[in-house]
């Protein structure tokens, strides 16, 4: 098909179904070289420095889920109940009678799918939900909560592997402090005492003892690798006791003490299984428990039961009950992360090559040479055909014609006369 043949729009097929390749062109310009190889060099160090050494890219961090079993143990050596404040024939509230009972260990801990409730003291009702009796859990700071974390990967892709860990094999540590208030006395006493025992409290949860709140301390005791804590361990992490006066009554607007109103704090658990820069550790999780703002704190929960006799008995169990939030990681080595991050990487420096040409068109004085460099065409293909089925020595004769002082391959040589005969075209036209 010669340059007459068909032709659409006023162009001909050669100029409408152009074949389009990258073209290479070398600007010597020192400014955006040094802009190119300082992008490409930033990229490089975002990508292998601080995407996968220090963010640990390698490592494949899905979201977590935590089934947690709880076991709840009455104290090993009894009180009596006459050196317990709380246990009186006669009350310091409305209530007419309050006594108090050792109660076994499944009358006290309720756990649900979210939450882990402890019951500090129960109310009997009538029907018409007037209180007859206050019975109080008997020394109940001292009962001792074992917790069981399952820790499982959930991953959203159908074909990933979820591992599992099981509660055994990681230990927790438990955050005495509030953030961004002042430590308690209680918090303060509760570090020092943990910090007599080797590696009792740190300062941040993987090292540096301290003596000082806020601190990080172990369980108090372990049983079968499982961490085993004292209800008035994990009242002290918050600055709380029972007797203090930070509750109110169910019915009135009346301040009650913690141990008659109830309280609900948020458990966070969160996992730790890598750390930026240096990769996988040991899995461990942080316990922080926080009261859920700083309103006066209720808490209960209601329940009828059916006496042999037929009677019901309303009852209203105040306790201290804590809502589970699960969060952090559990990472593992993963190829296909690693490779995710090099191919962001080289998409970066991609995108950095377009951005220093954009630069060097569109914001240099000399741009529009840039971009006359940048970009070239060739002439139609049957004006190549032509020259290239001559003879060698034919085409170097008329290159000499036109060029005297260049020479080349035969290639270079038709490539530079077709340009040459069709911007002759052009300007005639």
């Amino acid at each position: 098909m010669g340059r007459g043949g068909c032709r659409l729009f006023g162009m001909s097929m050669n100029e409408l179904l152009t074949y389009n390749v990258p073209l290479q062109a070398v600007i010597k310009d020192w400014r955006l070289g040094a802009m190119n190889y300082l992008l490409m060099l930033l990229i490089v160090l975002y990508i292998l420095g601080y995407q996968i050494w220090y963010q640990c890219g390698y490592l494949h961090k899905p979201a977590i889920g935590v089934s947690i079993m709880t076991a709840l143990e009455m104290p090993e050596v009894p009180v009596a109940h006459s050196s317990l404040p709380y246990c009186s024939d006669i009350c310091s509230t409305h209530v007419k009678a309050c006594s108090c009972r050792d109660y076994h260990a499944e009358e006290v801990l309720h756990q649900g799918d979210s939450s882990i409730t402890i019951v500090t003291s129960t109310d009997f009702l009538t029907k018409d939900n007037i209180i007859t009796m206050r019975e109080y859990v008997a020394n109940v700071e001292n009962y001792s909560l074992l917790i069981e974390p399952t820790i499982y990967q959930v991953n959203k892709k159908p074909t990933g592997r979820n591992l599992v860990l099981p509660g055994d094999e990681i230990q927790g540590r438990l955050f005495v402090g509030r953030l961004g208030a002042e430590s308690t006395r209680e918090q303060q006493e509760l570090c020092q005492e943990k910090a007599l025992q080797p590696d009792g409290a740190w300062a941040h949860p993987e090292g540096q003892p301290t003596n000082a709140a806020p601190c990080y301390v172990l369980a108090d005791t372990q049983v079968n690798g499982n961490d085993v804590f004292k209800v008035s361990t994990l009242l002290r992490s918050m600055g709380k006791s029972l007797d203090s006066m930070e509750g109110k009554d169910w019915k009135k607007n009346i301040t009650r003490n913690l141990r008659d109103s109830g309280l609900s704090v948020l458990l966070s658990l969160r996992v730790h299984s890598y750390q930026p820069g240096k990769g996988l550790i040991k899995p461990y999780y942080v316990l922080d428990l926080q009261a859920e703002g700083d309103s006066r704190q209720y808490f209960s929960i209601w329940s009828v039961d059916t006496k042999a006799n037929g009677q019901r008995e309303y009852r209203h169990e105040h306790g201290f009950r804590m809502e589970i939030a699960a969060s952090g990681t559990f990472a593992n080595y993963s190829t296909a992360d690693l490779l995710d991050n090099f191919t962001n990487g080289m998409a970066l420096l991609a995108f950095s090559a377009i951005a220093v040409k954009f630069i060097a068109i569109y914001f240099c004085p000399l741009g529009q040479v840039y971009k006359r460099a940048m970009t070239r065409d060739t002439p139609e293909g049957q004006d190549l055909e032509k020259l290239m089925d001559a003879d060698f020595e034919e085409v170097k004769s008329k290159h000499q014609e036109l060029y005297s002082h260049q020479t080349g391959t035969k290639e270079e040589m038709v490539l530079r006369m077709a340009h040459h005969v069709h911007d002759s075209e052009s300007s005639t036209d």
